[in-house]
């Protein structure tokens, strides 16, 4: 064998070592894990912010988000009232404080998909199988406000959250990262740090058939759902001039006058958003301390046009029963936003109409001005009301 020949193997030898090795790195390269943007965070202050928007926000980041779970201490205020309309569970908040109400089913009303109805499972083979579900919010095929979030409740209590968050993916053709917070075991919320923009299209992939989200209990649930932004309403309430500027995709359409809460039971401040929309529904003082018989007591059946706000029972909606001098001049409600109305609706061209026929689940309503804290974070809708960093940091 000549010179020449063994440095022609050896160098044959050399390109096909090197060749292996690139393979080889090319394939560990492709196989370890990309960085995320979540983030496992934990002990939630919620701390409300007082500005009217949403702050302190980074740039849009890619548009598929395996969101970030924060553990706060609050706890899930919604319950389900259920109803059966297309072979699909609707329910949606039960109606606290003081108005009990008969809701329709809306696009701010969660939705409940149990195993059989949209929804896969394995059978049951004892305690070690125990099943949970999560009512959502909005449903699949709505058209919203751009201050919907992503609601999911939980009929159990969650304690593997991070896996639960894990497997719950949004995309928005908007481009918006995507976050989820915890309040409590039971409720995850997610929103993007600004209000969606309107016109956007996002879909909700929601795989939690088969994990496990606390010992012994697993998942049901394998859908995805569709939902898109309409137009940006934003009504600003200051509760001192006592009146609403009500803009769309930035547009001023209307000034309205309005009463809000009385000095001893002052309208919460911060970001409010439209959970659902009652044409008329009871408003009973009784659940709250308010009992009719006494002195700032009530008991209303028909109160027209009205949009809750909160869980706790704050609402936007028509008021007949009060003079018309009140509106634009005096506050004299126990916390909620009054518009002038007819008794019955009858009147379709009344400030509480027009703003109830204008308006959507996932409309937003800025309160101003007022003595009393900002709203809650995981009181009904409003997930606006804390900042950013605290969403995404604590």
């Amino acid at each position: 064998m000549t010179h020449h020949t063994t440095y022609l193997i050896a160098a044959v030898a050399l390109c096909g070592l090197l060749v292996v090795n690139l393979a080889v790195y090319e394939t560990l390269q492709g196989t370890r894990p990309r960085r995320s943007h979540r983030t496992a965070l934990t002990n939630e202050t919620s701390r409300p912010s007082q500005t009217a928007a949403p702050q302190d926000c980074p740039a849009p980041a890619g548009a598929t988000i395996r969101s970030a779970a924060v553990l706060s201490p609050g706890d899930a205020r919604i319950q389900a009232r259920t109803a059966v309309q297309d072979s699909t569970l609707l329910s949606g908040p039960a109606v606290r404080g003081p108005w009990p109400g008969t809701p329709q089913p809306d696009p701010g009303r969660t939705t409940v998909l149990t195993a059989g109805v949209r929804s896969s499972s394995s059978p049951d083979t004892g305690i070690n199988s125990r099943r949970t579900t999560a009512a959502y919010t909005p449903h699949d095929g709505a058209t919203v406000g751009v201050g919907m979030p992503v609601s999911l409740v939980f009929d159990q209590p969650v304690k593997y959250r991070d896996a639960v968050r894990s497997h719950v993916t949004i995309h928005s053709s908007s481009g918006q990262e995507v976050v989820g917070h915890w309040f409590g075991d039971r409720r995850l919320v997610f929103r993007p740090c600004r209000y969606w923009r309107h016109h956007s299209d996002i879909t909700v992939d929601i795989d939690l058939d088969g994990v496990e989200t606390a010992p012994g209990i697993r998942g049901t649930q394998k859908l995805t759902v569709h939902f898109t932004t309409g137009h940006a309403q934003i009504s600003t309430v200051d509760t001192r001039t006592h009146h609403m500027t009500v803009t769309r995709d930035g547009t001023h359409l209307r000034t309205l006058p309005v009463t809000t809460g009385a000095p001893q039971h002052p309208t919460y401040n911060g970001i409010l958003v439209v959970s659902e929309k009652l044409p008329t529904t009871r408003m009973n003082g009784a659940t709250v301390g308010f009992p009719h018989d006494r002195t700032g007591g009530y008991d209303i059946p028909d109160v027209p046009h009205a949009l809750r706000l909160t869980d706790t029972g704050t609402f936007i909606h028509g008021n007949y029963w009060s003079p018309r001098t009140v509106f634009g001049t005096t506050n004299i409600t126990h916390g909620c936003i009054g518009l002038e109305d007819t008794r019955h609706a009858h009147d379709p061209h009344a400030p509480a109409a027009w703003f109830y026929n204008n308006s959507r689940p996932g409309d937003i309503v800025v309160v101003t001005h007022s003595s009393a804290p900002a709203v809650h974070p995981d009181n009904g809708l409003n997930a606006w009301n804390m900042d950013w960093n605290t969403w995404t940091h604590t």
